[in-house]
Formats: structure tokens, sequence, C-alpha cells
């Protein structure tokens, strides 16, 4: 997996080598790409290393109300298709933040730009520490080595290839993803006698909740869940850079609109799998708990400890699994690094420099790519002391989400909501 997407990202890095490319070309793949791979793209860019193991240990640990998520996923493909898109397919922009600029002033669009970084920043190290851990607990190599080891190769084919390297990479990559799933549930489900037995463990653990109605204030709320996430995934997987980036890339508004329901179709499926595997974990553990035992020491490495324990079923079942997380956090890492890099240029430099050639504004996008990559293996120290994965990452698309989204719900649906002064 590691050299096939090295591979990708030195094709397209060889084959642009005696063409100067434009920004559109380096951010968006010159607006001429494919519906297939840019769906692919998007459903492997949303989905997480963080999405597979936290929230397999989010329903081991609490239950499968988290499949409300599909729900919120459905209000995003309709929200995204009849009022976002067609604003930002009319207006052709590369950044997503310059429509703040255009629509209210510069200061607005800074301010939504560096939420966005600093969000990345803090969201970036999660992507790759979650594998990493996998990692130590399946092989026993230390997550440090591992961090630098991939934070490095993404930066690296990023920078390398671009736009249309990080979206072919995800395209294996997500293959990857969907073998592992199978694989894991299969074999999961197998060694606990069955669908029904797995069903039977959750209601016996009360891990089976399908709508909790009754209660506002506790994690299972079926009202916190939507109200709460249906905002969030409206922007996190629409109008965020790394998505829209790919949205926009498409040369009509149609395929634009039909990749974003393949990616809520898509990702709700992904989100029952892993709910269910929770459910075949807790299953296989119902009478033997890992983590009050003493054998893990996070319940995020629930997921990574059941593949270790299963690992004899047949030689290279770790290498599956492993392969799959990694892809996940590699498909969004790259995605980042990408966007980010836009962002700082477009953003932030192209006021300071902006008469500087295309190739020299190439380089120092590449450039940022691979210092984004060197910041992210400093970052994970810090990420490792916190909680779990899934709750992090929440709250980190909280914080990001629920502020860009009011801005661009102002912008496009609230004519009177204007800045003072113009700048």
């Amino acid at each position: 997996m590691v050299i096939v997407s090295a591979a990708i990202g030195l094709y397209y890095a060889v084959k642009s080598r005696n063409k100067t490319a434009t920004m559109e070309d380096y951010l968006l793949g010159g607006r001429k790409m494919g519906l297939f791979p840019i769906s692919c793209s998007l459903i492997a860019t949303s989905l997480t290393g963080t999405s597979i193991v936290g929230l397999t240990a989010e329903t081991y640990a609490y239950g499968t109300h988290s499949w409300l998520y599909s729900v919120c996923f459905t209000i995003m493909a309709i929200c995204n298709t009849f009022i976002f898109l067609p604003v930002f397919s009319e207006l052709k922009l590369t950044s997503s933040f310059k429509y703040l600029e255009m629509r209210f002033n510069r200061r607005v669009r800074l301010l939504a730009s560096g939420l966005f970084l600093l969000t990345g920043l803090i969201f970036l190290p999660i992507t790759v520490y979650v594998p990493a851990l996998t990692f130590q607990s399946v092989t026993g190599v230390n997550t440090h080595t591992t961090v630098v080891v991939l934070s490095l190769l993404c930066a690296a084919y990023t920078a390398l290839g671009g736009f249309k390297a990080v979206v072919w990479t995800d395209v294996v990559q997500l293959a990857l993803m969907i073998v592992s799933f199978i694989v894991v549930i299969v074999i999961g489900t197998n060694t606990v006698g069955g669908f029904e037995n797995v069903f039977e463990a959750g209601k016996r653990g009360q891990r089976l909740i399908i709508l909790n109605a009754e209660e506002v204030n506790t994690r299972t709320s079926m009202y916190g869940m939507i109200l709460s996430n249906a905002f969030t995934a409206t922007y996190q997987f629409g109008l965020s850079q790394t998505n829209l980036q790919r949205f926009i890339s498409l040369p009509s508004l149609n395929k634009m609109r039909i990749s974003a329901w393949i990616l809520s179709i898509a990702f709700s499926l992904f989100f029952f799998l892993s709910v269910f595997l929770g459910l075949v974990v807790y299953a296989n553990y119902e009478t033997c708990d890992p983590f009050k035992a003493g054998f893990i020491k996070k319940i995020d490495q629930i997921l990574p400890y059941f593949i270790q324990e299963k690992a004899s079923f047949f030689h290279g079942f770790n290498g599956i699994f492993i392969a799959g997380i990694f892809s996940a956090s590699l498909s969004t890492t790259s995605s980042y690094f990408n966007a980010m890099s836009g962002i700082i240029y477009e953003d932030f430099l192209s006021k300071r420099f902006p008469n500087i050639k295309d190739r020299t504004v190439g380089n120092i996008m590449k450039a940022t790519t691979f210092a984004l990559g060197i910041l992210q293996i400093f970052l994970v120290f810090f990420v490792e002391k916190l909680g779990m994965v899934m709750k992090m990452t929440l709250q980190v698309m909280a914080i990001n989400s629920a502020t860009l989204i009011t801005l661009f719900i102002l912008g496009i649906l609230i004519p009177k909501a204007n800045s003072k002064v113009r700048l």
C-alpha cells in the first residue's frame, strides 16, 4: 500500500515535469476530473482511521447510537446539492474562503482561513496517530517511528504529484479500506457464531441503542446526535476546503450533485459497518473486557487488540487490517496537506507576492506541504496525551464547523447580513 501510494505520486510528478502547472492544476486537476475518482476520493478523504478505530471503540464502550450519523449525512447531501454547491459551481473559485471576501470583506476571509488552518493542525496529528497506535499494538513498532514514516511519505507524494496524485491514491486506498472492513467483520462474526449472536450480545450488554428519545443531556441522545452533527456534516463533508476542492474539480454542477449523494450513501454504509464492527468486538469480549482486565491501556486500542488476537485465523490477516487503517489515514492527511498548502498561499501569501511565476507558486506550495508534514510529527506528542480519539475528532470538527457554516449560511441565505466596512 505504501509503495503504490508513493509510485502514484512519483508518476504524476514525472508526467508533469516539463509542464508549468497553474494553481488550478495543482489544487483542482484543471477542473477536468472524472466522477469515479472524485467520488472515491471524497469517500476516502472523509473516512479517517479515527472513524474506523474510534467509532468501533465508541460502539464497544457506549452502544450503537452512532448509526444516527446516517441521518446527518442525508441532511448534508440535501443542503449541499441544492444550496451551497450551485453557488461555488457558478463562481469557480479555488478557495472556499474567497467567497467570504467577495460577500463580506477580507477580514472575514482571513478569520475563516485561519480557523481552518488551526483546526487542520489539531486534526492532522490525530489522523496519523491512530494508525501508528494500531501498528504498535499489532507489531510492537514504536508509534513515533510510524508517525515519522507516514507523515514524510504522505507529504512527499502530495507535494510531488499534486491534486491528481492525491485523488488516485485515494482510489487505491479506498479499495483497501473496503477489503479490510469486509474481512474483519466476516471473521469476527463467524467467531461468535453468526449475526444473531452478535445482536443478542449487544442486547445483553445494553449496547443495542436504536433511538434514545427520552434523554437530552446524555452521550447517546438522539437530539444531540442529529442537531449538532447535521451542521457538522454539512460543513465538514461539503463546504470544508478538502471536500469542496473535490466537488469543484468536476466539470459540471450535475456531476457535483451526483458525487454528493454518492458520498452520503457510501459514508452512511461505512458508519453502519463501523457500528456493527463495534458490536462484533463487544460480542467477542462480552465476558472478559480487555480494558478492565488491563490488557490494553486505552479503549481506543480495542480493535487493534481484537485484530492481533485473531491474527492466527490466516496468514496476512494483520496486514490487511493495517493496510486499511493506513489507507484511511493517508487519504485524509494528503487531502489536508494539499488543501492547507493552497489556503496558506492563496489567502495569506498571494497578496504579498502578486507577480511571481506559476512555477514559483508551485514550489512554494510544495515546500509548504513538506513543512506541514514535519510539523505534524511534532504535534503527535501533544495528541497522544489526550483522551478517546473519536471524542477528540468530533470536538475539533465541531469547533471549526459551527463557526464556518454560520458564515456561509449568512452569506448565501441571508441577504441583509453584510459587513459594515469593506476592506
